[in-house]
C-alpha cells in the first residue's frame, strides 16, 4: 500500500506498533503455556498422593504417662541405603533422670532423636512410652506429652509468644511466660524490640543462634511435657546461657520429667545418669556413676537451690574429660 501510494510510511509504522501490541498477550500466553502445563501436572500429582495417604483414624486418649521411654532393638536405614544408620538400639529412660546420647558425628544421634519424637519411623524395633507404642498415642496428645528441641530450631510466621505456645488455642500469658522463665529465656525476650510480641519466622526478625536455641527450648518445655527430647541443646549457647540451661535441667529433674539429650558437650554428658554411646557398628548403654542429676533432685527437694559442685556437675564447668573417657568411667 505504501509503494502504491495508498498508505503513508507513518501509518505503516503505526500499524506495525498496534499489531505487536495487540498480539503481545497472545505471545505471553504461548510462553506461559509450558509453565501452566507443569503446574497442572504437579497439582494432579499432589492430588493422587493425597488420595493414597490413608485418613488418620481417631485414637483413644490414653492416661497421662509418667514418662518412661523404652526402646527395644530400634533399627533405622535411610531410604535406598544398603546398610542401616544404626541398629539394635535398646535402652530405658526414666522420669526424673537425664539420659545422654553421645558419639561422633554421622552415627545417627539426630536421627535417633527424630525417631523418638515420631518424626521418623524406625524400620524395626519397638518404641514405647509407659508401655504403649508411640503409634498408639493420639498425635495431639503425643504433642502435649513430648517436647522436642531440634538442633536448628525453626519458627513459623508469628510472634515469639505464639511460637512458644505452638499456636495453641487458649494458651494463657502465664503459661507462655512460665515456659520462657523455666529455661531462662524471659529476660532475653524482653530485650528484643517487641518483647513477646516480636515477629519471628521466615519473614520476621532474624534471631541469633543462641536466641533461637533459648526460644526453641521454651517452646519444647511449654506446659511442662513429661518427656523432653533435645538435640545438641547447648550448641549455640554462651557461658551465661549454659548456666541458665543447668538451672533448667535441675528444674526438669525436680519436676520428674524424662530428659533425653544428644550432645557433644562433655559437661552435659557428665551430668547424665545414663549414657547411650553410639559408634559405627557399636551401641552401648552405660550408667554414669558420676552423674549428678539424682543427687541434685534430692538436694533441691530438701534445701532448695544448692550452690557449689552440684551446679558445676550440671554443665557450668566444661573442662571435664572427653565424651569417650566419660563413657568409660
Amino acid at each position: 500500500l505504501v509503494l502504491r501510494g495508498e498508505l503513508t510510511p507513518g501509518a505503516m509504522i503505526a500499524g506495525s506498533i498496534l499489531l505487536s501490541r495487540s498480539l503481545a498477550p497472545v505471545e505471553q500466553s504461548i510462553n506461559a503455556w509450558r509453565l501452566y502445563q507443569s503446574a497442572r501436572e504437579s497439582h494432579q500429582t499432589l492430588k493422587r498422593l493425597a488420595l493414597q495417604v490413608p485418613e488418620e483414624q481417631p485414637r483413644l486418649r490414653l492416661p497421662d504417662p509418667r514418662g518412661e521411654v523404652n526402646a527395644q532393638g530400634l533399627v533405622y536405614a535411610h531410604p535406598g541405603a544398603r546398610k542401616p544408620l544404626f541398629a539394635n538400639v535398646t535402652f530405658t529412660a526414666e522420669p526424673g533422670k537425664l539420659f545422654g546420647i553421645i558419639g561422633p558425628s554421622g552415627v545417627g544421634k539426630t536421627t535417633l532423636c527424630r525417631v523418638l519424637t515420631g518424626v521418623e519411623a524406625a524400620a524395626q524395633g519397638n518404641l514405647r512410652i509407659d508401655g504403649a507404642d508411640i503409634t498408639q498415642w493420639d498425635r495431639r496428645q503425643f504433642g502435649e506429652i513430648v517436647g522436642y528441641l531440634p538442633q536448628t530450631p525453626t519458627f513459623y510466621d508469628g510472634t515469639i509468644a505464639q511460637n512458644i505456645s505452638r499456636f495453641a488455642e487458649g494458651a494463657s500469658d502465664e503459661e507462655i511466660v512460665g515456659a520462657a522463665q523455666s529455661v531462662g529465656a524471659h529476660n532475653l525476650i524482653l530485650q528484643l524490640p517487641g518483647g513477646y510480641a516480636t515477629m519471628i519466622g521466615p519473614r520476621g526478625n532474624r534471631l541469633s543462634g543462641g536466641q533461637a536455641q533459648m526460644i526453641g527450648m521454651a517452646r519444647a518445655n511449654f506446659r511442662s511435657p513429661r518427656i523432653l527430647v533435645m538435640d545438641e541443646p547447648t550448641a549455640h549457647l554462651d557461658e551465661e546461657s549454659r548456666k541458665l540451661f543447668g538451672e533448667f535441667l535441675k528444674g526438669a529433674i525436680a519436676n520428674a520429667q524424662t530428659v533425653i539429650m544428644s550432645t557433644h558437650d562433655r559437661g552435659v554428658a557428665n551430668a547424665c545418669d545414663m549414657i547411650l554411646v553410639m559408634k559405627p557398628g557399636q551401641i552401648k548403654v552405660t550408667e554414669n556413676k558420676d552423674g549428678a542429676s539424682s543427687r541434685l533432685a534430692k538436694a533441691r527437694e530438701k534445701a532448695g537451690e544448692t550452690p557449689g559442685s552440684n551446679t558445676t556437675a550440671l554443665g557450668v564447668s566444661y573442662d571435664l574429660g572427653d565424651e569417650e573417657e566419660t563413657a568409660r568411667d
